[in-house]
């Protein structure tokens, strides 16, 4: 709305220069000579003031939309470590093991401040490469999912859609594979798996050879499932600790 008010704004200044008046009710933005805008109506209602009020304001850049910046949160305050190194999630409860199943973690990433969206990536002594992530998400899984796999499949141009590892109920998570070649000939593919654990949108994305990529693709659901099982399940309470006395 404020954006429609200042664009009218502007054009009826515009058309206000033409004539020696500007029209009644008109909202009339004049520059100085030092570049400053000036905002007057030529109406006299209350509203008509009140309108150039607030788009003096906005020009001015002293208008308060309600748009505040997300937390800028340290890796302490987003990440909590074990002894083991082993990470959790702090906002949602997710976590990074040091070695997931045959997979070791390479490195995590912090996509936003706040800690609403964070990966981490693992590969293992095979070549395999699994990252995965947790963040919020205003859309559907299929839709996701399929700008995901389309994302995927201009990266590699010559493949075809595959049939993913294991069949999986679609409530439980959404998956789809691409299947192509390397450059050396190798077969590889690359999973996309998308599943909801409470109100965070968990994804992995799995890259390994076609020889035993079955195997490699239930276990990789299998790891979603558990990850989405326990941001589903009801988190502890947090108490306060008691005043010392």
């Amino acid at each position: 709305m404020l954006r429609g008010l200042m664009i009218a704004a502007t054009s009826l200044a515009l058309a206000a220069g033409c004539q020696t008046a500007p029209p009644e009710n008109a909202i009339v933005v004049s520059i100085g000579e030092d570049g400053s805008y000036s905002v007057t109506s030529s109406g006299g209602t209350a509203e008509d003031q009140a309108i150039a009020a607030l788009l003096q304001s906005a020009m001015n850049g002293e208008l308060d939309l309600g748009e505040e910046e997300p937390a800028q949160l340290s890796e302490a305050e987003v990440w909590r470590e074990d002894k083991a190194g082993n990470l959790t999630h702090i906002q949602s409860g997710a976590q990074c093991p040091v070695r997931w199943g045959e997979y070791v973690r390479e490195r995590t990433a912090i996509y936003v401040q706040d800690g609403t969206n964070v990966g981490c990536n693992y590969n293992s002594p095979d070549g395999k490469i699994l990252t995965f992530y947790v963040y919020e998400s205003p859309d559907t899984l299929a839709d996701e999912l399929n700008a995901t796999f389309e994302a995927i499949k201009t990266r590699q141009p010559v493949s075809e859609e595959a049939r993913f590892g294991v069949r999986i109920p679609s409530s439980v998570y959404v998956a789809k594979t691409l299947a192509y070649e390397q450059a050396d000939g190798t077969s590889m593919r690359t999973s996309v798996l998308l599943a909801d654990g409470g109100p965070w949108r968990l994804k992995m994305r799995l890259t390994c050879p076609a020889a035993g990529s079955v195997q490699t693709e239930e276990a990789a659901g299998i790891a979603l499932i558990g990850q989405a099982d326990r941001l589903n399940s009801p988190r502890p309470p947090v108490t306060a600790s008691p005043s010392p006395v």
